[in-house]
């Protein structure tokens, strides 16, 4: 037997675990972590996934993270924690790393789920009712009820209150909100770059560099060509140049 790796023991990765520690103390086993990718960018879909941890796998992760030693002589659980010690929000991980964490998330999860909302949805009906419906399927999707569920920011407005928390920049202070955000982005950015290389007309776009976010080359591009198929209408300032001929002979 030995005792706690020195790895594992973060204090500065305490904060994930504080939520998800206080539903276990309540005898909470399942709970589920949800958060949206895409929900700014200029084209393209929105997508959502929803996750719920393995609640083995957080009562170790809850024991370490208040300092309390454990004991293991099993290399692949002291693996398994290595690796939830990765999680964090999507953003401040390196691609690479990201889509490591996604297959790891998702091969040790009790479930998981992803609900994606395209562009035209968005423009007919909005970007607030879309996250609401995109909350919403990607919960009701999980192959097992979740007991509790952990928002980024936005509440689900057709589940009742006291089975949800919604936590402003959730992604930061939850490891299954952080571990949602992960498979959602890892999943949008590849389904992006598949939707970049299917057509020419999407290249001058960029959108395999910059997600379909508005940075300065796609915006660039889009005052240029104007906006294609996939741009979302209802968005500014793509919503004053529909109707801009493009410079074809340029794309």
């Amino acid at each position: 037997m030995r005792n706690t790796p020195a790895w594992i023991i973060n204090p500065s990765k305490s904060h994930l675990m504080i939520y998800e520690s206080n539903l276990l103390k309540k005898g909470i086993e399942y709970i589920a972590g949800v958060d949206e990718v895409g929900r700014g960018a200029l084209a393209g879909p929105m997508v959502v996934a929803s996750v719920i941890l393995n609640p083995i796998h957080l009562k170790l992760l809850a024991d370490i993270f208040v300092g309390r030693e454990i004991h293991t002589n099993n290399d692949i659980v002291s693996g398994i924690l290595e690796k939830y010690n990765q999680i964090r929000d999507s953003k401040l991980l390196l691609s690479a790393k990201r889509e490591e964490l996604s297959i790891f998330i998702k091969n040790n999860a009790v479930a998981y789920s992803i609900e994606i909302v395209d562009n035209t949805t968005i423009d007919d009906i909005g970007v607030s009712k879309c996250t609401q419906i995109g909350f919403f399927n990607a919960i009701s999707k999980l192959s097992v009820k979740a007991e509790h569920i952990l928002t980024d920011l936005f509440p689900i407005k057709v589940i009742k209150k006291m089975i949800q928390t919604n936590i402003v920049k959730g992604d930061n202070k939850s490891i299954s909100i952080a571990s949602a955000s992960i498979i959602a982005k890892v999943f949008r950015d590849d389904l992006i770059t598949k939707m970049y290389e299917s057509r020419e007309e999407y290249k001058p776009y960029l959108f395999n560099k910059n997600k379909a976010y508005g940075t300065q080359e796609h915006l660039k591009a889009l005052y240029k060509f104007g906006p294609c198929d996939i741009h979302r209408k209802s968005f500014e300032p793509v919503k004053s140049m529909v109707g801009i001929k493009r410079d074809k002979k340029s794309m």
